[in-house]
């Protein structure tokens, strides 16, 4: 745990809660791809990685225990969810025959801890709505896609395309909310 409280002590991780209090911006695609790089070097894995390694890693890092639940079918009406109690983040997840998706599921989960959406003092991603809420599902999207070329797919860094936009419902909503100049 970070002597702010903060789950991740790395730039991208201050930077990303600092643009949500403030000026409630997402971050760009360059932006997550460093922030990426950031978090696989700061966990010191080696693509490519497991969710499981990828896990006991980031509980090391943060000296904390994150509690992975598999939910029963249709248990929260939506793939994943990720919340802190008490002393522990739990990362609950849908089982699916898909394990890519599961994968992306778990990581975009870990986004949300990594990012520091949830955590000590800090609400929950699911109490948030509106343009907020967009725009932190949005950035633990990304995340999630991202990390998931690099941890199975074993992108290497030199190969990451930093101008790639991505095609997530987060991202074209996003788009969408900007050409409304409902969002910047």
């Amino acid at each position: 745990m970070g002597e702010d409280g903060s789950s991740v002590a790395t730039e991208p991780g201050r930077r990303a809660q600092m643009d949500l209090e403030t000026a409630r911006v997402a971050l760009t695609p360059r932006e997550m791809w460093e922030c990426v790089r950031v978090v696989v070097d700061w966990l010191d894995l080696t693509p490519p990685f497991t969710v499981g390694q990828f896990h006991q890693a980031l509980e090391k890092a943060i000296e904390c225990p994150v509690v992975l639940r598999a939910l029963l079918r249709g248990e929260l009406g939506r793939y994943g969810a990720c919340e802190w109690k008490d002393d522990h983040y739990i990362v609950s997840y849908q089982r699916t025959p898909s394990l890519v998706h599961q994968a992306r599921t778990i990581y975009h989960e870990f986004g949300h801890i990594v990012l520091n959406h949830v955590g000590p003092g800090r609400s929950s991603p699911v109490l948030e709505r509106g343009a907020l809420a967009v725009i932190i599902e949005h950035d633990a999207e990304l995340f999630s896609e991202l990390i998931t070329r690099v941890a199975i797919f074993a992108t290497p860094i030199s190969l990451w395309r930093h101008d790639a936009e991505p095609l997530s419902p987060y991202a074209q909503y996003l788009s969408h909310l900007r050409q409304r100049g409902e969002h910047r």
